[in-house]
């Protein structure tokens, strides 16, 4: 049975999923093509959204911005960040430039020079990811080490001085398709498995539709010599390794004569740490490294840090290669992989899983007491060399007084609490998620959740009720009502969320006659199709198209709406016995 999204990748015959927000508002009727950019080059993930009409500038630069991708209805969450850029390529379409989370790092903006003298590396990248606004990361692969103390950043961007920092250990830093900054070593070694197979030849494996394959013998260094800091007494830190199997060299070495590198990194303040950071070094450019550029269709679950198995016979190709940069263009409906491997490539690298989670959080009035329901979703943590993997969630909450069941009891991917403002220290809970995976490595996620019916994290329920002598809405989940005196009122409908149109609502009649709301019953509605004397029986929003609404009355005679019940049109009939229509409400955000 086909049911996951993997399965959805590999099948023969598939329909692409695409969702796009913008501010929280679907984007998917205008966006015409979705193309995602990452690699550890360029680390920063880049989202390039075309869409069908000049672009609106009523999008803000910095709205948020999400992109799902995906088959069959089943999506994965590829890319969390803002949009930067808004351009008009030509007079018919518009593009929108998102840049990830990771745009605060690289972003042309000097930051003065900073004191680390004393912290571990983890503290002073906490310290530099807090003043840059940044809320999501892992560290749990950055390696304890204390820095000098003085020592000092040199002023400079974001990404410059957390260069600095990684390369003590030669971390590197990407980002997860929810926002997360992953901060840990990836050597470009590819791991001892794979996370999927792809061949030209392999029938049940993702086939590959191009390729080209290249070799870079200038990489190869036979020594390397790390200068770490100078002391104070004038003596400089200083490591040096070479490398006693030079067979890699063509043509050979004379005795004696090395292919050298000098690497500084004027953190490293201790003879020892300098010797690590050199064998290290000459591990990874002790090498011929092969690229291999493939074009497969489309693979969302991609991400750089992973490994493949390929299998190319045409091109030489075959083993584990780890993917070094990739982009996925939904208009082609493909993934282009930058891969590094080869036969004298090798290696191993320990791979943490990810830890992900998303949260709603909506607000709803019981009787006299408020309450905040706030549903945590762990689906997005996986184990990037193993998607089969099962993985174990831990959850903790910092409000312990306030929510039901206790969240520090809860181990399940999904479930949902009831949070009692009156309750909690403070309005924020800080929801903290720890993901392990078989073999006992773990990562982190931490969020904080405003939970106030005035905060940006929290929904607050609109309600409409046709109670058959008074139209009524409730802009706040039932609190607070808007009356409207009215007859024989049988149904109603509110438009779904949009960012645009709060407090848009129709009503239908005995009478065949339709009022429309726009301001949550404030004023009285306004009626936009007259009476026939056939009662409405039913009203559907479209949520499919927002701005179309449907209703159907007892003759089964169907209107239409395509301008947000301003105006209404018979769309046919098929008489039969008419009934009575009963009373409903409708729930809208």
């Amino acid at each position: 049975m086909v049911d996951t999204l993997a399965d959805r990748i590999l099948a023969n015959e598939r329909v692409q999923y695409s969702r796009v927000r913008i501010g929280g508002v679907p984007r998917d009727k205008r966006v015409t093509n979705t193309t995602y950019q990452e690699s550890f080059d360029q680390p920063c993930p880049i989202v390039t959204l075309m869409t069908s009409r000049p672009q609106d500038f009523s999008v803000v630069r910095g709205a948020p911005a999400t992109v799902d991708l995906g088959y069959d209805g089943l999506g994965r969450r590829v890319f969390s960040g803002s949009v930067q850029p808004r351009n008009r390529p030509s007079i018919a379409v518009g593009q929108l430039q998102c840049a990830g989370e990771m745009w605060k790092l690289v972003r042309d903006v000097e930051i003065a020079e900073r004191d680390v003298g004393g912290l571990t590396v983890k503290q002073a990248i906490t310290t530099l990811f807090d003043d840059l606004n940044i809320a999501s990361y892992d560290l749990s692969g950055v390696l304890a080490y204390t820095l000098a103390n003085p020592q000092t950043l040199d002023k400079g961007t974001g990404l410059s001085m957390l260069t600095k920092l990684m390369e003590i250990d030669g971390l590197r830093v990407r980002e997860t398709g929810s926002g997360q900054l992953f901060v840990a070593r990836y050597e470009g070694l590819p791991s001892a498995t794979f996370f999927r197979q792809y061949s030209t030849t392999v029938t049940p494996t993702m086939r590959i539709l191009d390729g080209g394959l290249t070799e870079d013998p200038t990489w190869y260094r036979t020594q390397v010599t790390v200068l770490g800091a100078t002391l104070a007494d004038g003596t400089p830190i200083k490591s040096t390794v070479t490398l006693s199997d030079t067979s890699l060299c063509q043509p050979p070495l004379k005795p004696g004569v090395q292919i050298a590198e000098q690497v500084s990194i004027p953190l490293i303040w201790d003879a020892a740490k300098a010797l690590d950071a050199a064998i290290r070094i000459a591990g990874e450019r002790g090498r011929i490294p092969q690229s291999f550029r493939m074009r497969i269709p489309m693979d969302p679950q991609l991400e750089i840090g992973m490994t493949l198995n390929i299998e190319a016979p045409e091109w030489g190709i075959t083993g584990r290669w780890i993917i070094w940069g990739l982009t996925h263009d939904a208009g082609a409906d493909t993934t282009e992989c930058d891969l590094r491997g080869g036969s004298e490539f090798g290696g191993t690298i320990n791979v943490n899983p990810v830890a992900s989670f998303t949260f709603e959080a909506e607000d709803q009035p019981l009787g006299a007491q408020r309450y905040t329901f706030i549903t945590l979703d762990a689906s997005g943590s996986y184990q990037p060399d193993n998607p089969d993997e099962v993985l174990t969630y831990d959850w903790s909450g910092d409000q312990d007084a306030a929510d039901t069941p206790d969240i520090d009891s809860q181990t399940a991917q999904r479930f949902t609490v009831r949070m009692n403002p009156a309750a909690m220290s403070g309005d924020v809970l800080t929801v903290r998620l720890v993901v392990t995976n078989e073999l006992g490595l773990t990562a982190t996620a931490e969020d904080r959740i405003d939970v106030t019916p005035e905060g940006t994290d929290t929904i607050v329920v609109a309600l409409f009720a046709a109670l058959g002598t008074r139209f009524a809405a409730s802009p706040d989940g039932g609190e607070n009502w808007n009356f409207q005196t009215g007859t024989d009122i049988t149904t109603c409908a509110a438009a779904p969320q949009d960012g645009e149109r709060a407090g848009y609502a129709v009503y239908g009649r005995l009478n065949g006659q339709i009022y429309r709301t726009t301001d949550y019953c404030a004023t009285a509605p306004v009626s936009v199709k007259a009476a026939n004397s056939i009662a409405i029986a039913d009203i559907a929003w479209d949520w499919r198209e927002p701005a179309k609404v449907w209703a159907l009355d007892v003759n089964c005679n169907l209107y239409v709406s395509g301008n947000f019940g301003e105006t209404w049109a018979r769309r046919g009939a098929t008489r039969g016995a008419g009934s009575s229509a009963s009373r409903s409400g409708s729930w809208g955000r």
